[in-house]
This record gives C-alpha cells, structure tokens and sequence, in this order.
C-alpha cells in the first residue's frame, strides 16, 4: 500500500494523470491512497481514472461545515462544493474504495453555536459512505492562526493535550454518531437543541463517548478489512496475510475490478525506419479501448 500526502495531486492535469496511471497499473500494480485531497479538485473522469489505476481510498479536508469558519480557515472551498465533491468520491465505496475519510476540526473557540450545528448539518447531507478524521483544535504559540484569535479576543490556553483527545461533549459526539449512521431527520432534529458551542460550560458525557468511539474504530477497521487493506492496523497481521496469498487473491478474485476508463485522443509517438535508413518520427492518435 502507497499513500500520496499531497494537496495538490488531484490538481494534476488529467493528461499527466493518464500517464501516470497507465505506468502504476502496468508497472507497480499495487494500491494507493490520496491523502489531502481538496474539493474544488474533486473531478469523476480523474477518480475513474485513478481508481482504474489502483486508488483504493482518499481522504478529504473538509474541516467545518459553517462558511464563516472556513473563511477564518481561509479555505477557498464552499460547502456547496463540498457536498458536490463529496457525491463524487461516494459512488466509489465501497464498489471499489474503502468509504473515504474526512477531515473535521472541533473545539475552535470562535465558532459559535451555529458554526458547529452548520458542520453537523452538512455531514447530515454528504453522501454515504465515509468515516471522518476528528481533530481537537490546538493553536501553536507565534503562528497565523495564533495572532487572528488574539485579534478576536480570545484567550488560547496552553496546550495540555493532543489533538486525538476529543471532549465529549454533545456536538462532538453527534460526528461519531453520523460516522455510524443517519440517524431519522426527527431525531436528529431532537438532539440538535443540545449542542453548544465548544467555548460554552456544558455536561460531558465520558461513557458514551468511549462506546461510541469503540463503535466509529470498529467500523472503520471492518470497511478495512474487506478489501484486505491493513495499512491502518498495527502489528505483522497485514504482512502475514500478505505471505499467505490471502491479500493477493482477495483483491484478484473476490474484489470487484473496475472498468478502464475510455482513453482521449491525442498524439502518441511511432517510430518508423524509413527505405533511407534515417530515423523518422510521425504522430498518430491513440485509439479508445475498453
């Protein structure tokens, strides 16, 4: 398994993509993933493309669903244009992806009330499968980000845990909720009243927390191990099951393969020797294959 940790690999023109694709498929042949994807890049003909090639799982920075914090964030990508991005990368899991995973940030001291029910409302709407990356926002002292919260007033505390550490609080608890499921409209119209803010003196619940957190990791490593990836599990299991053949003819014979994509056409180079003996070189378009 190779992972790509790049913003900007979806930006690639899709003619250098082709290129790419064509020589992992024919000359690694194993799976990848795209880490840091953004969704104004979020393209089908690339993520065809990509997926025919190997791509098996990516992963998305969505980090708030109210655009007041994305501006603050100064992510240039609309909700809207999330949910769009979002209805792409679902129609690939789990026929041929492991569900993908999103990016959030909680516990952002400005974000208010509605900032955090705007984020659970748009995870309400993405389309289904995924899991999501849930990240306790720390501000590092002498950065950007530290000097726009001064600006506005706020008064940052030292940093006294890791960002893993996620209060379980009711808004929080809720993103664990729609990893699992989407809950009935009613419902969650029900439990909607009960999110505060993060900078708001609230009720924690602990114990739900840790079920519900064991319920979001279960899952996660069964959409996992379906396709046979281990590349999240620690320890030899992914080595070993690798050594018995058991990974190679999960994905050969028991996953499903997709289809190539149609090729466009454009100049391919033909060497031909002509009767003179000098070496002449003539362009001739590629054809489209299945």
């Amino acid at each position: 398994m190779v992972s790509f940790h790049d913003d900007s690999f979806m930006a690639i023109p899709y003619r250098q993509l082709e290129e790419f694709a064509e020589l992992w498929k024919s000359e690694v042949g194993i799976p990848f993933a795209v880490y840091g994807v953004i969704p104004n890049y979020v393209k089908q003909d690339k993520f065809d493309l990509l997926t025919w090639a190997g791509m098996n799982r990516v992963r998305m920075g969505i980090q708030s669903g109210s655009q007041q914090i994305l501006d603050f964030y100064k992510r240039p990508t609309p909700p809207a244009r999330i949910l769009e991005a979002g209805e792409v990368i679902a129609s690939f899991a789990p026929k041929f992806h492991v569900p993908p995973a999103y990016d959030i940030i909680v516990d952002n001291p400005i974000e208010t009330r509605q900032d955090v029910i705007d984020t659970l409302e748009l995870l309400y709407r993405m389309d289904r499968p995924y899991t999501l990356f849930i990240y306790s926002l720390k501000v590092i002292p002498n950065t950007d980000l530290e000097r726009s919260m001064r600006e506005r007033g706020v008064d940052l505390e030292a940093i006294d845990s890791s960002y893993f550490v996620i209060p379980p609080r009711v808004g929080n608890l809720l993103l664990y909720v729609l990893t699992l499921c989407r809950p009935p409209r009613r419902l969650f119209d029900r439990l909607l009243p009960h999110v505060e803010a993060s900078s708001t003196p609230q009720r924690l619940y602990p114990r739900l927390g840790v079920v519900l957190r064991t319920l979001y990791l279960t899952k996660r490593a069964l959409s996992h191990v379906s396709r046979m990836d281990y590349s999240i599990l620690p320890g030899w299991t992914g080595y070993v099951m690798w050594r018995l053949g058991v990974v190679t003819f999960w994905q050969r014979h028991v996953l499903r393969q997709p289809p190539r994509p149609a090729r466009l056409n454009k100049p391919e180079r033909v060497d031909a020797e002509p009767s003179d003996g000098s070496t002449q070189i003539r362009l001739s378009p590629r054809r489209n294959t299945a």
